[in-house]
């Protein structure tokens, strides 16, 4: 069964971190500590009820439909915990019996809560009905390839403490629970979960080498938005319930999107990069594969451009086609145009010959910037076509000092 059940299982949970994952696994262990209401709980119990499992599997669920959407898989391994005390002839003995159970939960575009809590249903029975073999045994039947950094088959635990804590009594003692933690964790996630007055209480370990306690408060705080809607439309597809909490959701959506600004709009867009260009004239403005430019070099090879089309009388109200591949020359003629006061019409080198020529007549091109070796196919045009490579040199010899337009373009 456990071969089957988990043959082509991928071999890692590949959760976002906030580290790189090291060549051997250092478990300095985390803790985030949170609590369900009671109202929750609640609501979770009778969804159980209705769904023929327990909240045991409720639970694990959400945690297993959490893990996909964070780690992006469709496929996750989540090791329970299993007593294996199936005799009555170790029931009184003392002794840690524990086995872990690797439980299987695979997702699609078209699985809903419900249909998810019934598949992890039904793999739990099974599973917990072959709890004698022990995980070592799986471990070593399934021959996964072993690494020094992480857990084979799972990486993540859950456990449900529902058992009823009965505190000792004993005469001349005073006997208190104090909750501790080791400093180290089993894996990288390790979720335990007890039900305490009428509500939940959760403890989250994780890998400190991996997860920063920031990370992990949001990861249990999408933990309790998630089963806050599976529970509210349990019917509802696992791709689409929510996690953000309703902080994240306004940040998301509106804090980091109020950037309107008010600008002059007096001010042409080369009028702004000719200020930017006098502040900062040896930064570098534009980078294209391993070329790049700065806002002085941009500056003086787009007013040559601008000069150029003045000289032919372009300005105002004409169209300059810009008939060129993605390159630093772009950009320098399409800033050469602004400040010619012409509106420039791009034409992709890629457009079937019939397009381009349509553009170009429609759009009545006063002239035509182009590459040297595209010039031949533009020869019967009868506006005048300029070879970028002439343009766009620095030398200004030869080009009179025609004024630019500073008007809006």
């Amino acid at each position: 069964y456990w071969l089957a059940e988990l043959k082509d299982a991928p071999p890692l949970l590949e959760l976002p971190t906030d580290r790189p994952r090291t060549a051997t696994n250092a478990p300095v262990g985390g803790e985030v500590r949170f609590s369900l209401s009671s109202a929750l709980t609640d609501a979770l119990q009778r969804l159980s009820q209705a769904s023929g499992a327990t909240l045991f599997m409720t639970l694990l669920t959400g945690f297993q439909v959490l893990l996909a959407r964070h780690s992006g898989q469709d496929d996750v391994v989540t090791g329970v915990p299993a007593a294996s005390r199936t005799r009555a002839e170790v029931e009184g003995l003392i002794g840690l019996f524990v086995n872990t159970l690797p439980i299987r939960y695979r997702t699609t575009e078209t699985l809903s809560f419900h249909d998810a809590l019934q598949q992890t249903r039904i793999r739990v029975l099974e599973g917990f009905a072959r709890q004698d073999v022990p995980f070592e045994r799986i471990v070593e039947e399934l021959h996964p390839e072993r690494s020094l950094s992480y857990d084979p088959v799972t990486q993540v635990y859950f456990v449900l403490q529902n058992a009823p804590n009965e505190g000792l009594d004993i005469e001349g003692l005073m006997i208190e629970h104090i909750e501790t933690s080791s400093g180290t964790v089993k894996g990288d996630l390790y979720l335990s979960m007890s039900e305490r007055d009428g509500g939940l209480r959760g403890r989250l370990e994780y890998n400190a080498a991996l997860f920063d306690p920031s990370t992990m408060q949001r990861f249990v705080e999408h933990f309790e938005v998630l089963l806050t809607a599976a529970a509210a439309s349990p019917h509802s597809l696992v791709a689409q319930l929510p996690l953000l909490t309703q902080e994240e959701r306004a940040t998301l959506l509106h804090t980091w999107n109020a950037t309107e600004t008010a600008y002059d709009r007096a001010v042409c867009v080369h009028h702004l990069f000719e200020a930017q260009a006098q502040q900062q004239p040896d930064a570098v403005a534009c980078v294209c594969g391993d070329e790049s430019i700065t806002y002085r070099e941009l500056d003086l090879r787009s007013t040559r451009v601008a000069r150029a089309l003045r000289q032919q009388g372009l300005g105002r109200g004409s169209f300059v086609g810009l008939f060129l591949d993605r390159s630093l020359s772009m950009m320098v003629c399409l800033l050469g145009v602004m400040k010619s006061g012409a509106a420039y019409v791009p034409l992709d080198p890629a457009y079937p010959a019939d397009r381009t020529q349509f553009i170009l007549e429609d759009a009545q091109i006063g002239a035509l910037v182009t590459h040297r070796h595209y010039a031949d196919r533009f020869a019967q045009l009868s506006a005048p076509v300029f070879a970028v490579e002439d343009l766009t040199t620095t030398d200004a010899q030869g080009l009179p000092d025609i004024p630019l337009p500073r008007g809006a373009a």
